[in-house]
Parts: structure tokens; sequence; C-alpha cells
């Protein structure tokens, strides 16, 4: 009986976790004659766009990198070499082009107390959040998208959120209702498919109203000031997290 050798692959410890992921995988396998290498090639694409899952290294290399027939050959030894690659890429996007999913599933919750002296990109994002349901308007009932300073405005938002929610809202109820947001805004349709009611401005005597009405005096005051924010506020993102140790070698074994 004839014995031929070749060469296995074992990837051990290989699972690979992402906050994100877009796992888009393609296979390419070249073969040719003689002592000419055959190799395959495949890539996955990490994005922390997606939804969180987890890739398991061994199974991936079992089902779609499996040595070549030619391999097995008479007369043929295949010596085998792995080459991973790392290719990391930043794509910078306009707030205006995100969707309100796209914009969620980006951003990190609010930590921070809201107020004069919040750090610009967490005031940013929860303006945004605002915004997009709805909850920040200048004094023209108009969308703002961002003022990057948490003044009036802001504060007849929340006023207006506390009107919808039926109770004064502490500062860290505020933060817990905003989070909560950003975590139901990941799902596509979620702001089409609940709107706000039909009144959102608390009147005299409603919950809110102290608030909103005082704010909206000084916002007006300010307005007449010609008082202006920063045009521009950069967002600090959800960074792409990667968890997980991977260990490859190759090691002779025999086919009877």
């Amino acid at each position: 009986m004839n014995k031929k050798l070749i060469l296995t692959s074992y990837i051990l410890l290989a699972t690979l976790t992402t906050s994100g992921l877009v796992f888009l995988a393609h296979s390419r396998v070249v073969a040719a004659e003689g002592n000419t290498p055959i190799s395959k090639s495949t890539t996955l694409h990490f994005d922390n766009l997606s939804e969180s899952q987890e890739v398991n290294l061994q199974d991936f290399m079992d089902q779609r990198m499996k040595t070549p027939s030619n391999c097995y050959n008479p007369g043929v030894i295949c010596k085998e070499k792995i080459q991973i690659n790392f290719v990391r890429e930043w794509e910078p996007v306009l707030l205006e082009n995100l969707s309100p999913d796209e914009f969620a599933k980006l951003v990190p919750p609010i930590t921070e107390t809201l107020g004069r002296n919040t750090d610009s990109s967490q005031v940013a994002i929860a303006q945004r959040v605002l915004t997009m349901r709805g909850l920040l308007l200048d004094l023209n009932g108009e969308p703002i998208m961002t003022l990057g300073n948490w003044r009036h405005l802001s504060e007849m938002a929340r006023a207006r959120l506390s009107y919808i929610k039926g109770k004064e809202l502490t500062d860290d109820e505020f933060i817990t209702e905003i989070n909560g947001l950003i975590e139901r805004m990941k799902e596509p349709g979620y702001i089409s498919g609940n709107p706000l009611p039909s009144q959102i401005d608390p009147q005299a005597g409603q919950i809110g109203f102290d608030r909103f009405n005082e704010e909206r005096e000084k916002a007006e005051l300010a307005l007449k000031q010609k008082y202006k924010g920063p045009n521009t506020v950069t967002i600090k993102r959800r960074s792409l997290e990667l968890d997980g140790s991977v260990k490859l070698y190759t090691t002779p074994g025999r086919l009877n």
C-alpha cells in the first residue's frame, strides 16, 4: 500500500469577536501543474455598523480553506504556508448622510450630565438623537442637527421629553432616556414607526412648562444678541473592538 505524506493545518484558540462585524467571505482557488503553488484566498470584512457576531476560525478554515485535492496526487507532498494580511481602513462619513440606525450603531452612550461644561462630543450625540426624535427645534420649529453646546434650545428639548414622559426628568433619568433612544434607534424605521404625540410643547400648568417657558425666553434673548454656537463638532464614535487570540501552525500527517 502506497503512503502519501501530507501537511495538515490546525488552528487553536481561534475565536475572533468584534463589536460589529460584516461576514463577507469569498474564496478563490488557483491550481497549476508541477511545482507551481496552489493557493486559496479568503477575505473577512469587519464593520462596526453591523450587529455583533462571532467567527470561529477553526470552523472557517475547515469549511472554506480545505487542503486542495492536488495535494493527494501520487508522488506529491505539499508544503503549506498560512499568510494573514491586516488592512484597516477609515471612511469619513458626513453626519447628515447617516440614517438614524447607522448613527445609533456608531456612537457611544451618553455618560456625562448634560450642561454647559459637558464634553462637546457627548453634547453633539445627545442633540442629534433629540433632533432625530423631533424634540430639538429652533424657535421657528425647525430641526437643529448639532449645536455643540448645551444651552436654551437643548433645555427646551428636555422639557418636551419631560412633558411626553409625564414627569420632570432628573439628570440621570434624562441620560437614561437618551441612551434608551440610541438603543431603540438601532432598529431601522424606529423613528418613522413610532411618531411623537401631536402636542410636544408643554402648555401652562403642564409638566415641563416652567422650564420650557424660561428657556424659550432666554433663547429669544440670545437670538437678539446674535449668539452662534460652533459650526462643526467632532463626534467620538464607538471603536471596532477585537477580542481573542489566534495561533496558527502546521504539522506533518500521514494518509494511509
